[in-house]
Protein backbone atom coordinates (compact mmCIF):
# COMPACT_ATOMS: atom_id res chain seq x y z
CA UNK A 1 0.00 0.00 0.00
CA UNK A 2 2.87 2.12 0.94
CA UNK A 3 4.19 2.26 -3.02
CA UNK A 4 0.51 2.84 -4.21
CA UNK A 5 0.02 5.62 -2.07
CA UNK A 6 3.54 7.44 -3.65
CA UNK A 7 1.74 6.57 -7.23
CA UNK A 8 -1.29 8.04 -6.46
CA UNK A 9 0.35 11.54 -4.61
CA UNK A 10 2.75 12.09 -7.10
CA UNK A 11 1.59 15.23 -9.12
CA UNK A 12 2.39 13.47 -12.10
CA UNK A 13 -0.95 11.33 -11.56
CA UNK A 14 -3.74 12.39 -14.13
CA UNK A 15 -6.27 13.54 -11.91
CA UNK A 16 -6.41 16.94 -13.13
CA UNK A 17 -5.23 18.31 -9.96
CA UNK A 18 -1.87 20.48 -11.65
CA UNK A 19 -4.99 22.78 -13.10
CA UNK A 20 -5.83 23.92 -9.79
CA UNK A 21 -4.48 26.19 -7.34
CA UNK A 22 -6.37 25.85 -3.73
CA UNK A 23 -6.96 29.45 -3.68
CA UNK A 24 -3.67 30.26 -4.02
CA UNK A 25 -3.85 32.18 -7.01
CA UNK A 26 -6.45 34.75 -5.69
CA UNK A 27 -4.07 34.82 -2.49
CA UNK A 28 -1.03 35.76 -3.99
CA UNK A 29 -2.77 38.58 -6.12
CA UNK A 30 -4.57 40.15 -2.90
CA UNK A 31 -0.88 39.96 -1.68
CA UNK A 32 -1.55 37.50 1.60
CA UNK A 33 1.15 35.32 -0.39
CA UNK A 34 3.84 36.86 -1.33
CA UNK A 35 7.09 35.09 0.76
CA UNK A 36 7.68 31.44 2.84
CA UNK A 37 6.29 32.77 5.93
CA UNK A 38 2.74 33.60 4.26
CA UNK A 39 3.09 30.75 2.07
CA UNK A 40 3.10 28.51 5.43
CA UNK A 41 0.34 30.45 6.76
CA UNK A 42 -1.96 29.46 3.66
CA UNK A 43 -0.95 25.92 3.82
CA UNK A 44 -1.64 25.78 7.41
CA UNK A 45 -4.73 27.19 7.34
CA UNK A 46 -5.83 24.89 4.34
CA UNK A 47 -4.80 21.53 6.19
CA UNK A 48 -7.04 23.09 9.23
CA UNK A 49 -10.28 23.66 6.62
CA UNK A 50 -10.10 22.18 3.32
CA UNK A 51 -8.13 19.38 4.19
CA UNK A 52 -9.52 18.64 7.18
CA UNK A 53 -12.76 17.84 6.11
CA UNK A 54 -11.61 16.20 2.91
CA UNK A 55 -9.44 13.74 4.79
CA UNK A 56 -12.40 12.95 7.31
CA UNK A 57 -14.52 12.62 3.97
CA UNK A 58 -12.11 10.02 2.22
CA UNK A 59 -11.55 8.12 5.60
CA UNK A 60 -15.23 7.41 6.17
CA UNK A 61 -16.16 7.06 2.66
CA UNK A 62 -12.93 3.92 2.09
CA UNK A 63 -14.06 2.50 5.50
CA UNK A 64 -17.94 2.48 4.29
CA UNK A 65 -17.02 1.41 1.20
CA UNK A 66 -15.00 -1.40 2.35
CA UNK A 67 -17.67 -2.87 4.45
CA UNK A 68 -19.70 -3.15 1.42
CA UNK A 69 -20.04 -7.00 0.38
CA UNK A 70 -18.46 -7.44 -2.57
CA UNK A 71 -14.57 -7.46 -4.42
CA UNK A 72 -14.95 -5.28 -6.53
CA UNK A 73 -18.23 -3.61 -4.18
CA UNK A 74 -21.36 -3.39 -6.19
CA UNK A 75 -21.35 0.69 -8.06
CA UNK A 76 -25.08 1.15 -6.65
CA UNK A 77 -24.16 0.91 -3.07
CA UNK A 78 -20.99 2.86 -3.63
CA UNK A 79 -22.85 5.54 -5.88
CA UNK A 80 -24.74 5.60 -2.39
CA UNK A 81 -22.41 6.41 -0.44
CA UNK A 82 -20.69 8.92 -2.67
CA UNK A 83 -24.17 10.88 -2.87
CA UNK A 84 -24.49 11.07 0.70
CA UNK A 85 -20.87 12.13 1.15
CA UNK A 86 -21.25 15.07 -1.03
CA UNK A 87 -24.72 16.31 0.68
CA UNK A 88 -22.64 16.73 3.77
CA UNK A 89 -19.43 18.30 2.32
CA UNK A 90 -21.85 21.17 0.00
CA UNK A 91 -23.23 21.88 3.35
CA UNK A 92 -19.89 22.59 4.99
CA UNK A 93 -18.96 24.04 1.84
CA UNK A 94 -20.61 28.00 1.31
CA UNK A 95 -18.60 29.19 -2.11
CA UNK A 96 -20.36 27.87 -4.90
CA UNK A 97 -17.16 27.86 -6.90
CA UNK A 98 -15.57 26.00 -4.17
CA UNK A 99 -18.42 23.42 -4.22
CA UNK A 100 -17.88 23.13 -7.96
CA UNK A 101 -14.44 22.67 -8.25
CA UNK A 102 -14.76 19.89 -5.38
CA UNK A 103 -16.88 17.73 -7.34
CA UNK A 104 -14.62 18.53 -10.62
CA UNK A 105 -11.92 16.99 -8.92
CA UNK A 106 -13.37 14.43 -7.05
CA UNK A 107 -14.94 13.36 -10.55
CA UNK A 108 -11.76 13.21 -12.15
CA UNK A 109 -10.18 11.18 -9.27
CA UNK A 110 -12.58 8.90 -9.12
CA UNK A 111 -12.35 7.94 -12.75
CA UNK A 112 -8.42 8.02 -12.73
CA UNK A 113 -7.81 5.67 -9.82
CA UNK A 114 -10.54 3.46 -11.35
CA UNK A 115 -9.17 3.22 -14.67
CA UNK A 116 -5.49 3.14 -13.16
CA UNK A 117 -5.85 0.39 -9.52
CA UNK A 118 -9.80 -0.74 -10.37
CA UNK A 119 -11.55 0.45 -7.38
CA UNK A 120 -11.44 1.96 -3.98
CA UNK A 121 -8.79 -0.64 -2.50
CA UNK A 122 -7.17 2.50 -0.09
CA UNK A 123 -8.20 2.19 3.66
CA UNK A 124 -9.47 4.87 5.20
CA UNK A 125 -5.60 6.05 6.63
CA UNK A 126 -4.46 5.74 3.29
CA UNK A 127 -7.02 7.86 2.12
CA UNK A 128 -7.33 10.45 4.15
CA UNK A 129 -3.44 11.46 4.34
CA UNK A 130 -3.79 11.42 0.49
CA UNK A 131 -6.90 13.94 0.69
CA UNK A 132 -4.94 15.86 3.29
CA UNK A 133 -1.21 15.94 1.41
CA UNK A 134 -3.51 17.19 -1.65
CA UNK A 135 -4.90 20.33 -0.08
CA UNK A 136 -1.85 21.83 0.31
CA UNK A 137 0.48 20.19 -2.27
CA UNK A 138 -1.42 21.92 -5.18
CA UNK A 139 -1.25 25.41 -3.53
CA UNK A 140 2.29 24.47 -2.53
CA UNK A 141 3.06 23.43 -6.23
CA UNK A 142 1.28 26.77 -7.78
CA UNK A 143 3.33 29.02 -5.64
CA UNK A 144 6.65 27.83 -7.45
CA UNK A 145 5.00 28.87 -11.00
CA UNK A 146 3.10 31.93 -9.65
CA UNK A 147 5.75 33.35 -7.43
CA UNK A 148 8.81 32.01 -8.97
CA UNK A 149 9.64 30.42 -5.12
CA UNK A 150 12.62 28.27 -4.75
CA UNK A 151 11.01 24.70 -5.29
CA UNK A 152 13.46 23.46 -2.44
CA UNK A 153 12.06 26.23 -0.45
CA UNK A 154 9.09 25.56 -0.93
CA UNK A 155 9.57 21.50 -0.69
CA UNK A 156 10.82 22.15 2.57
CA UNK A 157 7.72 24.02 4.04
CA UNK A 158 5.52 21.05 3.10
CA UNK A 159 7.73 18.57 4.63
CA UNK A 160 7.54 20.79 7.83
CA UNK A 161 4.04 20.21 7.84
CA UNK A 162 4.06 16.00 8.02
CA UNK A 163 3.73 15.94 11.13
CA UNK A 164 0.26 17.97 11.08
CA UNK A 165 -0.55 15.87 8.12
CA UNK A 166 -0.43 12.37 9.75
CA UNK A 167 -2.01 13.67 12.57
CA UNK A 168 -5.22 14.67 10.35
CA UNK A 169 -4.67 11.07 9.13
CA UNK A 170 -4.96 9.24 12.01
CA UNK A 171 -7.55 11.48 13.53
CA UNK A 172 -9.62 11.17 10.19
CA UNK A 173 -9.35 7.28 10.33
CA UNK A 174 -9.72 7.13 13.89
CA UNK A 175 -13.49 8.82 12.94
CA UNK A 176 -13.90 6.66 9.56
CA UNK A 177 -16.79 4.47 11.14
CA UNK A 178 -18.86 7.71 11.84
CA UNK A 179 -22.15 8.50 10.17
CA UNK A 180 -21.33 11.05 6.98
CA UNK A 181 -23.22 13.90 9.00
CA UNK A 182 -20.31 13.79 12.10
CA UNK A 183 -18.11 14.55 9.65
CA UNK A 184 -16.34 18.11 10.98
CA UNK A 185 -17.44 21.74 9.72
CA UNK A 186 -14.59 23.65 10.09
CA UNK A 187 -14.80 27.69 8.56
CA UNK A 188 -12.67 28.97 6.04
CA UNK A 189 -14.36 32.26 5.15
CA UNK A 190 -11.14 33.42 3.23
CA UNK A 191 -11.13 30.76 1.49
CA UNK A 192 -14.38 30.68 0.10
CA UNK A 193 -13.99 34.66 -0.70
CA UNK A 194 -11.35 33.77 -2.66
CA UNK A 195 -12.72 31.18 -4.63
CA UNK A 196 -15.64 33.27 -5.22
CA UNK A 197 -13.17 36.64 -6.82
CA UNK A 198 -10.96 33.96 -8.26
CA UNK A 199 -14.04 32.26 -10.14
CA UNK A 200 -15.16 36.13 -11.88
CA UNK A 201 -11.72 36.72 -13.20
CA UNK A 202 -10.97 36.68 -16.47
CA UNK A 203 -7.51 35.93 -16.71
CA UNK A 204 -5.98 33.53 -14.49
CA UNK A 205 -3.75 30.79 -14.84
CA UNK A 206 -5.42 27.89 -12.76
CA UNK A 207 -8.58 26.83 -12.75
CA UNK A 208 -9.49 27.49 -9.58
Amino acid sequence: MGALLLLLSDARFPAGGHAHSGGVEEAAGEGLVDDGAGLRDFLVGRLLTVGTLGAFAAAAVCAQARAVPGRPPPVGPLRLLLREADVEIEARTASAAARATSRRLGGQWLRATSAVVGGPVLGPAGAALLAAQGAVAGPASAVVRLLGRDPLEVAGILAGLAPDLDRTARAAAAASSSPFALLPAPGAPVLDLLAETHADRKERLFAS
